[in-house]
């Protein structure tokens, strides 16, 4: 599992990837806001894939809207495994 952070602002969109090792491949992923705890953070998920680059699948994208009037913490997260 690997996972990577990113502030969205109030009112903000973001949309980036989480890479998995060389030579793993990416099998899902997902997004959620990290650090808050369990309440409506009014965010919205709008994408969730994953990505082709170098032509290997290893990248996990997520796109997620913050329709909050303050700014979150957003956590992407990839499982990676070897495959054959």
């Amino acid at each position: 599992m690997v996972e990577a952070t990113f502030a969205v602002a109030a009112g903000g969109f973001v949309r980036d990837t989480v890479s998995c090792p060389s030579g793993k491949k990416v099998l899902g992923g997902g997004a959620q806001v990290v650090g808050e705890g369990t309440a409506n953070f009014h965010t919205v998920i709008q994408e969730l894939t994953v990505g082709t680059v170098g032509g290997t699948t290893n990248v996990f994208l997520a796109a997620v809207q913050n329709n909050d009037t303050k700014s979150h913490t957003i956590g992407i997260f990839a499982t990676c495994a070897f495959t054959s």
